[in-house]
């Protein structure tokens, strides 16, 4: 009889290494073709600093795959050049693989990256968006390393603005570490936060506020993460181990150009400004009350001491 694939169990960090296969996962788009090399960059910055980690004398990484979000049927969507020029620029790495699976920027898109990770026998799959890649180092890694060898089926590295969250239980697919087979098996990615389709004159908004305290209102999509986090957690018990970035050197989450990129900078300030209305929202419609990842979800090990 062959054990549980999916575990709380502990176990060592030289089985971590030498039996447990480590992909990572990153999502992009530019929506103008002017932003296209700005794109390219950071995704190359972000697998050049992937390449180079170790997991004793193996790289962390076995594969990295780069979706791209191209999808007319969204209002989020490529403008249809990023991924030739991602390709164009990736020929040399060549554990790096670029795919443009249909589906939104948020559920679908992710969905497929796990389904195609597990297929190639990726056992832990870490999603980082790009503009977090500076957070990715050896250090941060490590302790990620030592969450799941003590049985986490989430890692979730605790960035900037989201720090408090993240400490909670509600973890961001910004920088996060996945038990593939365990997020495939409470449905993936919640496709109820599936982003908004074009002219769908029927998506509901959320308000929240900005730093300087100005109304803010996004669509009811995203925080994909929440509610799959809530299965995992009724299901396994505390798996979510929440952790704070590690190592001196200076760590940003990159946020677009007020001047130069003003419909993303706008973009990310409403998702900031609404995402806790919006993890709300979607743990309600399950039955979740928004403390229910830090009371029931997180290790008691990875919990903050208040």
């Amino acid at each position: 009889m062959s054990a549980n694939p999916i575990s709380t169990q502990p176990f060592s960090r030289e089985e971590f290494a030498s039996s447990k296969c480590r992909g990572l996962l990153l999502v992009t788009f530019a929506s103008k073709e002017d932003d296209v090399p700005k794109r390219v960059q950071m995704a190359e910055e972000t697998v050049e600093q992937a390449e180079a980690f170790r997991l004793g004398d193996q790289p962390y990484f076995s594969r990295i795959d780069i979706l791209v979000v191209d999808d007319p049927r969204f209002a989020d969507t490529d403008c249809g050049k990023t991924k030739d020029a991602l390709i164009e620029k990736l020929k040399p790495h060549r554990s790096t693989f670029i795919a443009s699976p249909k589906g939104d920027a948020f559920s679908e898109i992710k969905n497929a990256g796990f389904a195609i990770q597990s297929r190639h026998g990726i056992d832990y799959t870490m999603t980082l968006s790009p503009e977090a890649r500076s957070y990715l180092n050896q250090e941060t890694l490590d302790a990620v390393s030592d969450a799941a060898c003590s049985g986490a089926l989430v890692v979730g590295v605790a960035i900037g603005e989201l720090e408090e969250s993240i400490l909670e239980g509600r973890v961001a697919g910004t920088f996060a570490l996945w038990h593939t087979m365990a997020i495939l098996s409470v449905g993936g990615m919640d496709m109820h936060a599936a982003g908004r389709r074009k002219n769908d004159q029927l998506v509901r908004y959320l308000k929240g506020y900005g730093p300087d305290g100005a109304e803010l209102f996004y669509p009811l999509a995203g925080v994909e993460e929440v509610v799959p986090c809530a299965r995992l957690a009724d299901g396994h018990g505390p798996c979510i181990a929440p952790i704070l970035p590690r190592g001196a050197d200076v760590k940003r989450y990159e946020v677009p150009d007020r001047e130069k990129q003003p419909e993303l900078y706008a973009r990310h300030n409403k998702k900031m400004g609404t995402k806790k209305e919006r993890q709300t929202a979607h743990l309600n419609r399950e039955g979740y009350d928004l403390s229910y990842l830090k009371n029931y979800g997180v290790m008691p090990q990875y919990r903050q001491k208040t």
